[in-house]
C-alpha cells in the first residue's frame, strides 16, 4: 500500500512536470510578432518598450495565453486585446527579471487576434517583453498586413494618453487610467487605418530647463531611449511617416517659461526640430497643434502660427482644435480624446496626404464644432471666423460629407457672406478655410 502511494505520488509529479513542459513558449524574436513604436531591439529576445501606445500584434492558436514581461520600475500597466474584445489589463510583473502571468483561459480552440499595448508613458519606465506561452503544440499565425499609412506624434502627456481611460471629466492622476491606446493620436491612427509611432512624453517641453520632465524635446525627439543618462539614438530610416503631428506647447506655457522675452529662442528650437524632421521625411506633411488642455493656449498657438508663417512651406500646417478644452489643470478624459481624434480625422482628410479616405466619419460627435446658420430664401448666409483669419487672403470651401466640393471662394473680410442662392438644401456640410499654411475646419448645418 505504501509502495502504491509512492507510485501515485511519483506519477502525479511526473504528470505535473509533463503538463508544465507541454506548453509552447514563443520567443519575442518570432517573425509573427509585429512591433509598432520606437522599440529597442538591441537584444531581439528581450525587446524594450519605452513609449505609451507602443504595441505588439500577432495571431495565436489555442485556448489559453500567458505573457512574460519585466517591468523595470514596477509602475506599468500592460493591455491585452484578444479578438477585438475589451482590453485585459495586467500589472505586477517583476522588476528584477521577466515574470509570467496568465492573460486568458477557456478560449475557443481556434486562431485568435492579439494586440499587446504599453499603456503608460516613459515617466513610468520601460518594460521588457519576454514572449508568450500557448497550449502544447500551438503556435503563432501571421498577423494582419502592416498598414501602408504611417503617422508619427511628438507630444506630451496628452499624446501619451494620461487620463485617457477616465470616463469622468476630472483628472484622477491614477496610473490605471493612463492608456496610450486611447490617446487621441492612437485613436486617429486606427480611424485612418494607419500605423503610429507615438513619442509622447508626459511633462516634456521644447527647451532645456522648462517643463516637468528631466529631458527637453530638443534633446529627446531623436532618441530611442528618452531617459537621461541612458540615451540611445533612434534610426529614422526604420519608420518613414506620411504625417507628423507636433504637439508640444502645454508644458512650455506652464510657469510662464515661454513668453515674449524668449519666444524667439523657443521658436528657433522648435524650428530646428521641424527642419531636421523635414529633412529626414522629405515627403511628409507636418501639423502643429496644441492639445486643448485646461490652460489658455492662445499664446503658444500664436507662436506656432508664427513658425508656420515663417517657414512658409506647403508641407507645414497649423491646426486649431475647436473641441472645448478640459477644465484647467485636467488632462482630457476618454470622450474628449475621441472628439479630438474625430476632429483631426476630418482635418487630415482635407490635406490629401493619404490616398482617398472613406467618407467623413463621426461628424455628429463633434458637438463643440457645430455651426448652425439660418437658410434664408435668397440662399445667402454669414460665417464668422477666428480672428487670425481677419485681413488675410483666404480660401473657403464647402464640401458634402463625402468630401465633394460644392462651393469655393477667396475672401479678406471677416465675417464673410456666402452668396450661394438656392445652392444648398437643409443639411450638414463641411466648411474648410485655408490661409497660407494653416487651416480651419468645422461642421456647418443649414436648417
Amino acid at each position: 500500500m505504501k509502495a502504491l502511494r509512492y507510485c501515485i505520488i511519483i506519477l502525479f509529479v511526473f504528470n505535473s512536470l509533463f503538463f508544465v513542459q507541454a506548453q509552447a513558449t514563443i520567443s519575442p524574436d518570432n517573425t509573427n510578432f509585429q512591433y509598432s513604436g520606437r522599440i529597442d531591439f538591441a537584444n531581439t529576445k528581450a525587446p524594450v518598450l519605452y513609449y505609451a501606445g507602443s504595441s505588439i500584434t500577432t495571431r495565436f492558436q489555442g485556448t489559453s495565453l500567458k505573457a512574460s514581461f519585466q517591468d523595470i520600475t514596477g509602475n506599468n500597466y500592460i493591455g491585452f486585446i484578444i479578438d477585438g474584445g475589451e482590453m485585459i489589463v495586467k500589472s505586477g510583473f517583476s522588476s528584477n527579471n521577466a515574470s509570467s502571468q496568465t492573460i486568458a483561459t477557456g478560449l475557443a480552440n481556434t486562431t485568435h487576434d492579439l494586440i499587446i499595448v504599453k499603456r503608460n508613458g516613459p515617466t513610468e519606465g520601460a518594460i521588457v517583453f519576454g514572449g508568450i506561452t500557448l497550449d502544447n503544440g500551438k503556435s503563432l499565425a501571421a498577423p494582419p498586413a502592416r498598414p501602408t499609412r504611417r503617422i508619427e506624434i511628438f507630444g506630451n502627456s496628452v499624446s501619451a494618453g494620461v487620463n485617457a481611460d477616465n470616463v469622468n471629466t476630472n483628472d484622477d492622476r491614477t496610473k490605471t487610467l493612463d492608456n496610450g491606446w486611447n490617446s487621441y493620436c492612437n485613436v486617429l491612427a486606427r480611424k485612418l487605418n494607419a500605423e503610429i509611432n507615438n513619442n509622447g512624453i508626459p511633462g516634456i517641453a521644447v527647451m532645456t530647463g522648462t517643463g516637468y520632465y528631466p529631458t527637453s524635446a530638443d534633446v529627446a525627439y531623436n532618441k530611442l531611449s528618452p531617459f537621461k543618462g541612458y540615451y540611445s539614438n533612434w534610426d529614422f530610416s526604420k519608420y518613414i511617416p506620411q504625417l507628423v503631428i507636433l504637439a508640444y506647447g502645454v508644458n512650455d506655457d506652464g510657469n510662464n517659461w515661454v513668453n515674449s522675452s524668449n519666444k524667439e529662442t523657443w521658436k528657433a528650437k522648435y524650428k530646428a526640430i521641424l527642419a531636421d524632421l523635414m529633412d529626414k521625411y522629405p515627403a511628409a506633411h507636418f501639423v502643429f497643434l496644441v492639445p486643448p488642455m485646461g490652460e489658455d493656449r492662445s499664446r503658444i498657438e500664436g507662436f506656432d502660427i508664427e513658425i508656420v508663417k515663417e517657414v512658409n512651406n506647403p508641407r507645414v500646417h497649423f491646426y486649431n482644435f475647436t473641441t472645448a478644452p478640459s477644465p484647467r489643470g485636467c488632462h482630457p478624459a476618454k470622450a474628449m480624446h475621441q472628439a479630438m481624434a474625430d476632429e483631426l480625422y476630418t482635418y487630415v482628410n482635407t490635406l490629401g496626404i493619404f490616398e482617398s479616405l472613406a467618407g467623413i466619419e463621426n461628424l455628429t460627435a463633434m458637438n463643440e464644432s457645430v455651426a448652425v446658420y439660418p437658410n434664408p430664401t435668397n440662399g445667402n448666409f454669414s460665417i464668422e471666423l477666428p480672428p487670425l483669419f481677419s485681413g488675410l487672403n483666404s480660401e473657403l470651401s464647402i464640401l458634402d460629407l463625402h468630401g465633394n466640393s460644392l462651393y469655393a471662394s477667396t475672401f479678406y473680410e471677416n465675417p464673410i457672406t456666402i452668396h450661394a442662392t438656392n445652392q444648398f438644401s437643409k443639411g450638414m456640410y463641411l466648411l474648410t478655410i485655408r490661409t497660407g499654411n494653416y487651416s480651419f475646419i468645422k461642421k456647418l448645418i443649414l436648417q
